[in-house]
């Protein structure tokens, strides 16, 4: 998007794309022209700040991920140390019972 010189003159266009292709559309020059790009600028502008605030909702998001990690690893001890004392063993990451033992 952006503003283009054409016999001296400034106009405004707006791109977007069609399939592969880019297609130039023309919004208008003077009054026109400064309203449309007043308009996107500010749809930029919004759109960067739903970046912005995505990124800050994902930083958070990890201090809660490792809190889940944690839980996950110490449940997955607890239930290690309860089934090799009941005599299975990891065999291929499958729990299997030692020969022998019923």
């Amino acid at each position: 998007m952006g503003w283009e010189i054409r016999n001296g003159r400034r106009y405004y266009y707006q791109k977007r794309r069609v399939g592969r292709r880019v297609v130039s559309e023309y919004v208008g020059g003077g009054f026109m022209g400064e309203a449309a790009a007043v308009l996107d600028e500010a749809a930029r502008l919004d759109r960067v700040h739903e970046v912005e605030e995505f990124r800050e909702l994902k930083s958070g998001d990890k201090a809660r991920d490792e809190q889940i990690d944690n839980l996950i690893a110490s449940i997955e001890d607890a239930i290690r140390a309860g089934l090799e004392q009941m005599g299975f063993h990891r065999h291929k990451r499958q729990w299997r019972r030692k020969h022998g033992r019923i």
